[in-house]
């Protein structure tokens, strides 16, 4: 469903309307056909649906006194919506929002509305091919502390996209695919990510020339709560 934004004309739009998508991209508004994407049923997509059919069926098995806890804090969690515009979730959806974050890091089901926190931000310093050997290295800090470690109560999610041809420069957040965590603590200043690459892309040949992109997150462990992603890519010269 498109989202419109009225004013003495349209302003703007988000979405579908009658078979045509309306978007926006770095060279401004478009407009193109509706297609419907592929859908190729992957173990990676199973387990995905999977985990959220899980926690969707969780809220059903919630008693009332915690439902509430989800509604009357969802305002406490606001977020932007594709217009720019401040929305807030409904309990339901908050519940699913923060309980998939943690379930992707492998952390247990929240029952009970937590308060947010404040969630430490990541500092990317580089997507690095080490020399011309066939290696992905990864180096990053800690925005908010000015270190090369998962602050305390933190994981960091590392996603990757396959190989991409070199003229790709802007990879969609449906590239991404999720290779490793790194738990509180761990060291992320200089981290080789090759065989976790490798065993989620298993017939990536890193001596061909193509773009491969990389995207950090944190997920604190107590509420749930993402930090903004941070993405790289690197090209790699035969």
């Amino acid at each position: 469903m498109a989202r419109i934004i009225y004013g003495s004309i349209v302003t703007q739009i988000s979405g579908s309307i009658g078979g045509n998508t309306f978007a926006m991209n770095a060279n401004g508004a478009y407009m193109r056909k509706r297609t419907r994407p592929a859908n190729p049923n992957t173990p990676n997509q199973q387990a995905v649906r999977s985990t959220f059919g899980g926690v969707s069926s969780a809220w059903s098995g919630l008693n009332q006194e915690q439902r509430e806890t989800w509604i009357e804090k969802a305002n406490l969690f606001p977020y932007v919506d594709s217009l720019g515009q401040t929305q807030t979730y409904t309990g339901r959806q908050l519940f699913a929002k923060l309980n998939n974050s943690l379930a992707a890091v492998g952390e247990g089901l929240l029952q009970v509305c937590p308060d947010p926190i404040q969630v430490d931000g990541i500092g990317f310093i580089d997507l690095l091919q080490e020399g011309t050997s066939e290696t992905l290295t990864v180096k990053a800090e800690n925005a908010t502390l000015g270190d090369g470690v998962v602050p305390n109560g933190t994981i960091m999610i590392i996603e990757a996209t396959r190989p991409m041809s070199s003229g790709t420069y802007r990879p969609k957040n449906q590239d991404f695919r999720q290779i490793e965590v790194v738990p509180e603590g761990g060291d992320i200043s200089s981290r080789l990510i090759t065989d976790s690459y490798l065993s989620v892309y298993p017939s990536t040949n890193l001596t061909v020339r193509q773009n491969i992109f990389v995207r950090l997150t944190f997920v604190s462990t107590p509420t749930g709560q993402r930090s903004a992603s941070v993405w790289r890519g690197v090209t790699f010269q035969p």
